[in-house]
């Protein structure tokens, strides 16, 4: 087993900042040997096929190409920040405390412990700002009670909420840059340490390129939920994971919270972008000037997960669209920008397609359950690609009253197709032989929420580019109507289950199962309310159905 290096101190703090290739090189290196491995002996179907059935088979394999490539990314970038030796910034102190504004903002979810981690920083020149966008008056009151009892807050109330965050945020720094050199975020849910402003500060003396100082996050374990208990490791994995090896090998991005940034800077570039996904544009944007942000992993600050199911479809909604909009209208500035070095504008291009997977999804299934099928049935193409249930003719007379598995997959294609499936799973491995049933919760859970969001982030997609509508609701808020477009998406979802369930009958393709459970499951996941423990055991059935089919698979091989 490999052992963790001890991470390197290096003496020039400008080195430690620059970007380094290896991991690019590999990630891409791995998957173009994968990819000319297999693609050829997928190809050779192609011999003598009608158009549409080679249309048919190329789209399943630029389909499979993309999910092998983001397999082999989650699995290396894991790797680099859990095993290769990181450069860590050389420790800083300065003599001087320059004046930060620390803004708390919030929208109808006050969390007075949240705030009042703020209040508490060790660092002698701060002020602490409530930026209040909430339109109940319930958290309004109790907002203003708490200015009452702490009189050296001050609030900000605007009377136009136009423009999401960026516009909360932007408003209040076009009347205090001026007098605030630098300003900090925490959201309505983070709990900053007691740290947070002293240990970041010194690190805008490394660089005067270095735009924002991006501070650690965990989840917040204090989270009572159901929900937020099993699937709170996401966020845990994705700063343990992912977050550090984008510091040296990637693109690092401002977080949207706990991160302190330069006010010049923001004025510079005229203020945070008007878009639901601020922090991917502005982050961007900076970039773009030639701006740099550093990361400091030991200082960590404490963030919720979405409560429910609704609440964390809410959010998914937000970057699905958000994202696009970046894609189409921030990214070919970044993309073709002096500034920005090559590898961050790849490793931006697949952070954010990491977020649209659920759009190729929905892609390949169509592909599998109808254009495939359909294929082979008008133009007869036979691919060895299904796992299929059916009874075996020369088996017919010996167990006639049997079902057995006929598996077509080769061992290669096989386990090439289960590493990157479960590549995401990969940074819990050793966890599980020590807290087996949280992992597994965890594994299940995850399984269900990607499964069952698919067709809602296709439709997402979908409604955002005929509309360029990118409506923001905040992650801790909830509507309590379920409006038009979420019941379009509910009907979109029980249609496209029954569809891949009568193609599973038709074409014994078993793993269609698995999503169509899952999409059934979801307008009443999605709906339900606390108690529904049969709604509660049905959200792991996608996952041991999964489980059940790979062993099927493996007794076959073997």
């Amino acid at each position: 087993m490999l052992e963790k290096q001890k991470p390197k101190i290096l003496s020039e703090n400008n080195n430690a900042i620059a970007k380094d290739n290896l991991m690019l090189i590999i990630i891409i290196g791995v998957w173009l040997i994968i990819v000319l491995y297999f693609d050829p002996k997928i190809l050779e179907y192609l011999y003598k096929q009608s158009l549409f059935a080679k249309f048919a088979l190329i789209s399943f394999l630029i389909c499979v190409n993309i999910f092998w490539f983001y397999g082999i990314y989650h699995l290396v970038i894991a790797f680099f920040s859990a095993f290769i030796v990181k450069p860590v910034l050389a420790p800083l102190t300065t003599t001087n405390s320059p004046q930060v504004a620390l803004f708390y903002l919030t929208m109808n979810d006050f969390q007075e412990n949240a705030v009042l981690s703020c209040l508490k920083q060790d660092y002698k020149n701060f002020e602490l700002f409530i930026l209040d966008d909430s339109t109940d008056r319930n958290y309004q009151h109790k907002i203003d009670c708490f200015i009452q009892h702490h009189p050296n807050v001050k609030l900000i109330r605007r009377l136009n909420r136009k423009n999401y965050k960026a516009g909360n945020l932007n408003n209040a720094l076009n009347t205090l840059y001026k007098d605030y050199a630098y300003f900090a975020i925490s959201d309505a849910d983070g709990i900053l340490p007691e740290n947070f402003l002293k240990k970041l500060m010194p690190y805008f003396n490394i660089s005067p390129k270095i735009a924002f100082v991006q501070a650690n996050q965990r989840w917040n374990n204090t989270q009572k939920t159901e929900f937020a208990q099993n699937l709170g490791l996401n966020t845990d994995i994705h700063w343990k994971y992912y977050v550090p090896a984008k510091f040296k090998y990637g693109f690092l991005m401002f977080y949207g919270h706990g991160a302190i940034i330069k006010s010049s800077v923001w004025k510079q570039i005229h203020g945070f972008p008007d878009t639901v996904t601020e922090d991917i544009a502005f982050s961007s944007l900076l970039c773009e000037k030639g701006y740099k942000g550093t990361f400091v992993p030991d200082v960590v600050c404490l963030e919720d997960f979405p409560a429910d199911y609704k609440a964390f479809r809410k959010r998914n909604q937000r970057w699905i669209k958000g994202t696009i909009e970046y894609l189409l209208k921030w990214y070919p500035k970044l993309l073709f920008s002096r500034n920005a070095s090559y590898i961050e504008k790849i490793d931006m291009l697949i952070s954010c397609g990491i977020l649209l997977q659920s759009v190729i999804f929905v892609i390949f299934l169509i592909i599998v359950s109808i254009i495939l099928p359909l294929s082979a049935k008008l133009f007869y193409l036979h691919i060895p690609l299904i796992v299929t249930f059916a009874p075996l003719k020369e088996l017919t007379a010996a167990y006639s009253s049997g079902v057995y598995l006929y598996c077509s997959w080769s061992m290669e294609f096989f386990l090439i197709m289960l590493i990157t499936s479960f590549a995401q799973f990969a940074p819990l491995g050793l966890r599980f032989f020590y807290q087996p049933v949280n992992v597994i919760c965890y594994y299940a859970n995850f399984t269900f929420i990607c499964l069952s969001s698919c067709v809602a982030g296709f439709i997402h997609l979908v409604s955002f580019l005929f509309t360029r509508n990118s409506y923001f609701l905040a992650t801790g808020q909830t509507n309590k109507k379920i409006t038009v477009e979420e019941k379009i998406i509910f009907a979109l979802e029980i249609i496209f289950a029954f569809l891949l369930i009568y193609s599973m009958i038709k074409t014994a393709n078993v793993w269609l199962l698995t999503a169509a459970a899952a999409l059934l499951l979801s307008p009443f996941i999605y709906k339900k309310k606390s108690g529904y423990l049969c709604l509660n055991i049905l959200i792991y059935l996608p996952f041991i159905l999964i489980i059940g089919i790979i062993f099927f698979i493996v007794i076959s091989l073997i």
